[in-house]
């Protein structure tokens, strides 16, 4: 388990899985194991992949914020199941109040869910506490799209663009400028 993480800390994605997967294999409840594949499977881009791991961790800890939080973004992000998206959302924020990311996976489910004034409450924080965040920037223009605010949507969106945002990101924020047009 720990070669398999540091491979994956060194972006060896490919034999990372294939170490982590050995250790699964040897413990299949253990909570870390499984959730170590869960984040090597997302960080590879692999999130359908990711989800019976998360769901793994989970079913052993229930209050895993880690699991909680990575489920719920992917939940979100597939636009399904936004119910069980924001209830986890929510307990991972419970017990990580001041954890960005988790801020951010609530925002986001808040925004699939059409609830736009939610959303904007969060993402407005994010940028203006990570200004340099490509990804808050890329929400909060997709929550003041949802809201109507056509400009603010345009202006933050064009703000993530020039920050270097992710390569999953990039092609979504073109979309959503090229309709703002």
């Amino acid at each position: 388990m720990r070669l398999g993480e540091t491979l994956r800390q060194e972006g060896q994605v490919q034999p990372a899985i294939e170490m982590l997967r050995r250790g699964q294999a040897l413990a299949p409840s253990n909570s870390m194991a499984n959730l170590q594949l869960g984040m090597t499977y997302e960080s590879a881009g692999m999130h359908r992949e990711s989800v019976p791991f998360y769901e793994n961790v989970l079913k052993a800890d229930s209050n895993n914020p880690i699991a909680l939080n990575n489920l719920a973004y992917l939940l979100a992000e597939d636009g399904r199941d936004l119910d069980r998206a924001l209830t986890y959302a929510s307990r991972a924020k419970q017990q990580m109040p001041n954890d960005d990311n988790v801020s951010d996976t609530l925002g986001w489910v808040y925004m699939k869910k059409k609830l736009a004034d939610n959303a904007l409450m969060i993402f407005k924080d994010l940028v203006k506490r990570k200004p340099a965040s490509a990804q808050y920037r890329y929400h909060l223009g997709m929550a003041l799209f949802l809201k109507g605010d056509l400009p603010g949507a345009k202006q933050a969106l064009q703000s993530a663009l020039t920050l270097n945002p992710q390569k999953d990101d990039e092609p979504k924020i073109k979309e959503m400028l090229a309709k703002l047009h």
